[in-house]
């Protein structure tokens, strides 16, 4: 009987394992700060109060223990991942995305898991092509299904990013920033309120189309615009916020990191050929 997993591995998967790694780290570092540094709250908190009836000392101390286990996890995950270290990371991300929309009070809310979906997606993929314990060989099915995996969840997160664009009444002050400071190296220094909520709803529009685009076709160019603005976008919150803003950067790792992986697995595991026309079968009777 053949192994359906017993596939040869395919070319570049050092790559894609190291460019998971890096995410995911970052990604503990980053959630680990904001509960250490900024000390932030979790939205998991609300879940313990509420459905485990735990006190707020016990809420805290669990909080602070796992930013802590989160800062040894990213370390060692860089080095050499374990799922005995994957699970706890992937449980507590997908708690995390998952209990805002639960005790969230906007639509919006409702969206978040989708729009963070790297955050759980990246260690579940990092599981799928590192095995370790026991160290099993990754296969080509287990890598084009993180790929796979990785795919879907950047596209939803540039889509749903990209609607709230075009809907906010508001623009995101990071945007906001960056708008200002291209206009003013253009020379363009008296923008008005309203050109600035239309340049983001373009930006908002361009989102949403590349998301589509990435999520429908193999196309290159697409997705390292995707990596690129990914990138930006989540360096502006270090760069606008400085220490008050650097942790979501970190946390937002996957918004970059999901399309680079797949761009790289393009790369670097198929082979474009050009069409092959095929003629009309005559028949001979």
């Amino acid at each position: 009987m053949t192994n359906p997993f017993d596939t040869p591995r395919p070319r570049g998967t050092r790559l894609l394992q190291g460019t998971l790694r890096v995410i995911v780290a970052l990604q503990c570092w980053g959630t680990a700060a904001a509960r250490i540094h900024q000390h932030e709250e979790s939205p998991v908190q609300q879940l313990l109060e509420n459905a485990y009836a735990m006190q707020a000392s016990q809420v805290a101390y669990l909080q602070d223990s796992v930013a802590y286990f989160l800062i040894f996890a990213g370390l060692i995950t860089l080095f050499r991942p374990a799922w005995l270290l994957l699970i706890p990371i992937l449980i507590w991300h997908a708690l995390t995305a998952s209990c805002v929309p639960i005790y969230g009070t906007g639509w919006l809310d409702m969206l978040w898991p989708i729009e963070q979906a790297p955050l759980f997606i990246a260690p579940l993929s990092l599981m799928l092509i590192d095995f370790w314990p026991p160290d099993i060989k990754t296969s080509l099915i287990l890598t084009r299904s993180a790929a796979s995996l990785l795919q879907l969840a950047a596209a939803a997160t540039f889509l749903v990013h990209g609607g709230k664009l075009v809907t906010a009444e508001t623009p995101p002050e990071e945007l906001t920033r960056l708008i200002e400071f291209a206009a003013r190296h253009m020379s363009w220094n008296d923008l008005e309120e309203g050109t600035v909520r239309h340049v983001v709803q373009f930006i908002g529009i361009a989102e949403v189309a590349a998301g589509v685009a990435f999520l429908s076709s193999r196309n290159r160019m697409v997705a390292v615009l995707l990596v690129a603005w990914g990138l930006v976008s989540t360096l502006l919150f270090a760069l606008v916020h400085r220490g008050a803003g650097y942790h979501t950067s970190l946390i937002l790792a996957g918004t970059w990191g999901a399309p680079l992986f797949v761009l790289q697995f393009w790369l670097c595991t198929i082979a474009e050929q050009p069409p092959n026309y095929l003629p009309e079968e005559v028949d001979t009777e």
